[in-house]
């Protein structure tokens, strides 16, 4: 079966109409010149889509770098997605508390991770050797990680609504009347 579109919007009704288990893969949308933005996404399409023609039932999401700042985003907080691309296994309606990544033996890490968690942990063991983590080991990191991500949009949050309520009183303050002259305004 191949990939089916969904979105942000839809996600929650797409995985309750899907099977179980069924993959969701965050991906990132074009650009605004038309282009995928993630590198590491457009390296692992070709096995995402070649891995996702058969069997495995996947649903596409596509991210954007705003989507991850936007407030509505429930999917960032809910599943702590760390960045794109991004594969979740989801059964009965509950994703895995952590996704896989784009690495350099994508396709074979892709196939353990969709193959279920003990052949995951397998693949992991062998081409991480000594550096293996356990799994509990990993979501520690995992949520270390994203709580320092959540610090720093928070802080952009911030600063964009100070910018923001700056520039509305400097428009309340100057009667809102600009005077522009080819590429300059002036308040």
């Amino acid at each position: 079966m191949p990939l089916i579109e969904s979105s942000v919007e839809t996600l929650r009704a797409d995985i309750a109409a899907g099977p179980s288990p069924l993959f969701v893969i965050f991906s990132s949308k074009p650009g605004d010149d038309g282009k995928p933005w993630c590198g590491f996404c457009v390296k692992a399409e070709p096995d995402i889509e070649r891995i996702f023609a058969g069997e495995p039932y996947g649903l596409l999401v596509k991210y954007g770098p705003n989507d991850i700042t936007d407030p509505a985003n429930w999917v960032f907080e809910d599943w702590r997605l760390p960045g794109v691309p991004a594969i979740f296994r989801v059964e009965d309606g509950q994703p895995a508390p952590l996704p896989t990544t784009y690495t350099d033996d994508f396709a074979a890490d892709l196939q353990a991770y969709i193959a279920g968690p003990d052949q995951w942990e397998e693949q992991l063991k062998k081409t991480e050797g000594d550096k293996y983590q356990p799994f509990e080991v990993r979501l520690a990191e995992h949520n270390a990680q994203f709580d320092k991500i959540k610090v720093l949009i928070a802080e952009h949050r911030a600063k964009e609504a100070a910018k923001k309520a700056e520039e509305e009183a400097k428009e309340k303050a100057g009667g809102g009347a600009k005077v522009c002259t080819g590429d300059v305004c002036l308040v």
